[in-house]
C-alpha cells in the first residue's frame, strides 16, 4: 500500500498518513496538536476536523 502524504493547514507540517488510513479519517498533526481529517487520498489532502456539537449522539 502506498504511503500518502500531506500538509497541515495550520502549521504546514509535512503529515504521513498510516498505511491503511481511510477517507473522514481524524489524525492529529504530530506538529502542532491540530485535529485534522482526511477529506482525500488520491493525492492525499487534510482539512480541519468538524467540531463536535452539543447534540451529537442524542
Amino acid at each position: 500500500m502506498p504511503v500518502h502524504t500531506a500538509e497541515c493547514p495550520e502549521c504546514a507540517a509535512t503529515l504521513t498518513l498510516p498505511a491503511g488510513t481511510v477517507l473522514n479519517e481524524l489524525i492529529s498533526c504530530k506538529d502542532c496538536g491540530t485535529e485534522l481529517e482526511v477529506v482525500a487520498l488520491n493525492p492525499a489532502q487534510v482539512d480541519y476536523a468538524p467540531e463536535v456539537e452539543e447534540d451529537w449522539g442524542e
